[in-house]
């Protein structure tokens, strides 16, 4: 007014500086200043600045998932949408998120941003981000504004999902999958007004491909395989709905029939982008087929307790295992949380006095049914737990899920054990929720199956007794004792002042039968033989064994011959041997009867360095004694003669199996059982791992029952998916760790190997070519190795029941195939492959690397099949030693006409004079016409599968070769 002059009566004020607004005016005058930051930081790279952002939907997806989480990098614009049964869960999926980027795209992550609720709170999200080196930024409360990008992320990804489910009119209970969908899409749109081509080619450096893309709700016509077509007149597709796409070669689909979400072959389905056809019914409360989980009965941790157990847990499970998605486990769910908050129990986290609970079934509740159950219910249930009910045995329950916290990595150097502890305290406890999915059959369930590991094996004294078979343990030690006093194994002496006195302990075992079920409960004696002092009380301490190409020859033998099997098991081996010099030992854990005494031991105990030389010197002499003959050519078989009937027996440590004539075994099981305690096994069914099956058509053996077990053993490493060939043909043997990292825990992989290496040297020769290429990593293994060797373990889950058969009217007499692949390793080794056939079977197979540098092909198959000689010759003295009649000379094959030559003649040129003497050994068998060498062509040379990886026809062709078939189609073709 004063400026303008327009009022009358105002008299000139002066203000010194800028008049500032009254308190009245601030207070209910002012407005809120704009978003815009003035002060903007530089642009991020891909992947340093990621925002998260929490959205509920009603109706729920799917009647379970009401919220959503928005994850976008603010960078390369790129989306992912996550659904969530419940707000806390979206810790889990940030997190999850953020590994994903960090190992399929190598960004580095500097700072999360997100709204001030669940996430933004959390205090565990917090020490994530603080042991990771995160900057966590929140907004204020009520302020959607500050988190302006996952805003419109979110915005945007409505409006689609909206246009998407009007334009095919689908329920609103699938908006998940257009939402999914819509997300997928903007990942590969232009950003103009970030000059982006794409947010995904802006994150990977690769541009994406949108074929596989089609119109939400769609119609499809997807192919059905023979199996799942119910006549042969049946139509070859099913009409489905378009949901969007996993991948560029898998698409979602929902089955309009069976209303299941499916996922299929995306160059297998038939699209209409111009019909969208009407929609199945949304399932109830959760997906079809599942119906409500019923409340979790929690084993009784007091006399009887009140314990509130929440069913969305279960049903958030039993969602994500059905997609076949990673588990989310609820004490992880848990751990994760914000510790300020009250625990839960319906999380899973029950603070007790005790120092373990395990969880339990009913026994009088069938879990595989589901229909009578009671309607899913969002509130607790109150499960009142009576004191007489005795839970059932079950899967021990591990703590949480400790390969998701592994993978999540909360700091650099705090052991995850040690996290644990530091989380949760020594004494926390935890009761997992039933997972229906993952029981198994009644008709399949061993009692090994319900069994612990501590209860099947008790590592010690303390743990037998403490377990819930104490008096099965204390049994068995009665019966091992009685057994040594039967044998005078042991005498009570007082022993002199010089004497070494050795240690004690309790083995313990639950002996298994072939199909897995419980067959006794053992406890063994064992002296601890490691005080021993050698020269003092044991010298030497060799045995040999039985060699599995023996056995395998002896089988092939009696397929071709006719013969009878019988095997039988001697009790207590080892206490048999007489000791040459007394050993002193303590008395066992719980059974000192305090004298002072200790036991000075006559006869060989397990444990005792010398205990399977003595035993395998009783038997021998033993068998010597009753007129049967030791092989020259392997000292674990012996035979016998009586006119035009034979036996052969073949000892490996204890366990004794007879090949020939029923009544000459019926006479030699007599012998052998005259002068030890036996138990007659029967038939060979089951021995060294090995499992033989007798058919009138020959012998059939295979290892199905130990390649389940380590199948199971190493099963959360791969998926399970059908494979042809264990490597391929693009695998490079170089040891490079520059593509990919080492891996964090070598001892796995040199597990790994070895489990496999068991089964390709007893009954899997298909497998010896990745076993020798996967070794050679070993020692430094990368986690491009340990992918090769889970595509290996995945060849082994779809032929487990493979084996070899030995046909009686194959081959009578062995004959051999050589091969090399040359130059084929680092440093210029080659590798080398042989394999012995009898029987139309493979009785012996070798792939291994040279142990020097052939010059030349040549050079390298003239070391393998010299290689292949020196095995043919052991057959050879097997056969003379036995006095078994053979044809000679015995064939050996070859594809390289230069190295016939070189075995045909003593070639001595600029070329060959350096090679070792010790390979041309396959000369003198060749001039002592003990074999000859045959050319084959490479198309049709078996042993070029123990060389290198194969294509799937090739790899095929040659393994049949090798005898090699499933039990499955012999068992077929045998009752034909």
């Amino acid at each position: 007014m004063q400026k303008h002059n327009t009022a009358l009566d105002l008299h000139p004020i002066s203000f010194p500086h800028r008049p500032q607004s009254c308190v009245g005016c601030t207070m209910c005058k002012t407005n809120k200043a704009p978003y815009n930051d003035a002060s903007k930081r530089p642009d991020p790279l891909p992947g340093e600045h990621l925002e998260f952002e929490v959205f509920e939907i009603k109706p729920a997806h799917l009647g379970v998932y009401p919220y959503g989480l928005a994850a976008r990098d603010k960078a390369s614009k790129y989306v992912s949408t996550f659904l969530l049964e419940h707000k806390d869960e979206a810790l889990v999926q940030a997190i999850r998120f953020h590994q994903k980027l960090k190992s399929c795209y190598q960004v580095t992550t500097k700072v999360f941003r997100c709204d001030p609720g669940e996430l933004g709170t959390s205090i565990a999200f917090k020490k994530y981000c603080e042991a990771n080196g995160f900057v966590l930024e929140t907004g204020t409360p009520r302020q959607p504004q500050m988190d302006g990008g996952a805003e419109r992320t979110i915005q945007t990804l409505k409006n689609m999902m909206h246009v998407f489910m009007f334009d095919c009119k689908a329920p609103l209970g699938y908006w998940g999958y257009a939402m999914t969908h819509a997300a997928d899409i903007i990942n590969v749109l232009p950003v103009l007004s970030a000059n982006i081509n794409s947010p995904e080619e802006s994150i990977s450096g690769i541009r994406p491909r949108v074929s596989h893309f089609q119109p939400f709700g769609s119609a499809v016509y997807y192919h059905l395989e023979k199996m799942d077509r119910t006549s042969p007149a049946a139509p070859r597709r099913n009409e489905a709905i378009y949901l969007g796409a996993d991948s560029p070669s898998i698409v979602k689909l929902l089955d309009i029939q069976s209303g299941r979400v499916i996922r299929h072959r995306f160059k297998d389905c038939d699209f209409r982008h111009n019909l969208y056809p009407s929609w199945p019914s949304l399932p109830s409360p959760i997906l079809n087929a599942t119906g409500p989980i019923e409340p979790t009965r929690v084993p009784d941790l007091t006399a009887s307790e009140n314990i509130m157990v929440n069913t969305k847990v279960h049903n958030h499970l039993e969602l994500m295992r059905m997609a076949r998605d990673e588990p989310l486990s609820p004490e992880t769910l848990h751990a994760l949380r914000d510790k300020r908050k009250p625990p839960t129990l319906h999380k899973s986290i029950l603070k007790s006095n005790t120092t373990h609970v395990q969880q339990h079934v009913n026994p009088n509740t069938s879990t595989s049914s589901r229909t009578n159950r009671p309607p899913r219910s969002t509130a607790p249930h109150r499960v009142t737990i009576p004191s007489n009910i005795a839970p059932a045995p079950q899967r021990p329950t591990r703590p949480f899920n400790r390969a998701f916290l592994a993978s999540t990595s909360f700091t650099s150097t705090t052991d995850l054990d040690e996290w644990e502890t530091q989380t949760f305290g020594e004494d926390w406890t935890s009761c997992a929720l039933l997972d229906a999915t993952h029981d198994k059959p009644a008709s399949s369930t061993t009692a090994a199956d319900l069994l612990s590991p501590s209860d099947r094996d008790p590592p010690n004294r303390n743990s037998a007794m403490k377990s819930a078979f104490k008096d099965n343990w204390i049994k068995a030690e009665q019966a091992e004792l009685t057994a040594l006093q039967e044998s005078q194994t042991y005498s009570y002496a007082f022993a002199p002042d010089s004497a070494n006195i050795i240690g004690s302990k309790w083995v313990y075992k639950i002996k298994l039968n072939a199909d897995g079920s419980v067959k006794r409960f053992k406890a063994r004696l064992v002296a601890q033989g490691y005080t021993q002092r050698f020269g003092f009380d044991y010298a030497e301490t060799h045995s040999p064994v039985m060699r599995s190409a023996t056995f395998r020859w002896l089988l092939a033998l009696t397929a071709l011959n006719r013969w009878s099997t019988r095997m039988l098991d001697i009790s207590s081996a080892y206490l048999y041997g007489d000791l040459e010099d007394p050993v002193y030992m303590k008395q066992p854990p719980g059974h000192d009867d305090g004298s002072g005494r200790v036991y000075k031991l006559k006869k060989g105990l397990y444990g005792l360095k010398q205990a399977g030389r003595i035993w395998y010197i009783k038997l021998v002499t033993h068998l010597k004694s009753r007129g049967y003959v030791q092989s020259n050519a392997d000292p674990c078989v012996f035979y016998k003669t009586l006119g035009t009937e034979r036996v052969f027996l073949a000892i490996y440590v204890d366990d004794i199996c007879f090949f020939g004539h029923q009544r000459m075994i019926n006479a030699a099981f007599n012998d052998i059982k005259s002068a030890f305690k036996v138990r007659d096994l029967g038939p060979i069914k089951y021995t060294i791992g090995i499992q033989v099956e007798h058919m009138p058509s020959g012998i059939f053996i295979h290892q199905s029952k130990y390649i389940k077990e380590i199948l199971a053993r190493f099963s959360k490493y791969f998926t399970p998916y059908p494979i042809s060939v264990p490597l391929p043909t693009s695998f490079k043997s170089a040891p490079s760790t520059e593509t990919s990292a080492l891996m964090p825990d070598p001892k796995l992989y040199l597990e790994a190997i070895g489990c496999l290496n068991y089964a390709a040297i007893n009954t899997r020769p298909d497998l010896s070519t990745a076993v020798s290429y996967l070794s050679v990593f070993s020692s430094e293994p990368s986690t491009e190795h340990w992918d090769y060797l889970m595509r290996t373990y995945r060849y082994l889950n779809d032929t487990k029941d493979h084996g070899i058969l030995y046909s009686n009217s194959g081959n009578s007499s062995p004959h051999g195939f050589a091969d090399a692949a040359y130059n084929i390793h680092s440093g210029a080794k080659s590798q080398l492959g042989y394999l012995a056939l009898l029987a139309d079977g493979a009785i012996s197979w070798k792939s291994t690397k040279t142990p020097i540098v052939p010059l030349s092909s040549t050079e390298a198959e003239y070391m393998s099949i010299s290689e292949l000689g020196r095995e043919i010759q052991s057959f050879i003295n097997l056969y003379t030693a036995l006095d078994i009649p053979v044809t000679m000379p015995l064939t050996l094959f070859e594809d390289n006409m230069s190295t016939i030559h070189q075995c045909n003649n003593d070639v001595f040129s600029h070329r060959s004079k350096h090679i070792n003497v010790r390979y041309h050994y396959i000369r003198e068998l060749v001039n002592t016409k003990q074999v000859t060498i045959t050319y084959i062509k490479t198309a049709d040379q078996p042993a070029d599968l123990l060389t290198k990886p194969l294509g799937r026809d090739a790899f095929s062709k040659h393994r049949s070769k090798f005898g090699m078939c499933s039990w499955t189609s012999v068992k077929i073709l045998d009752n034909q």
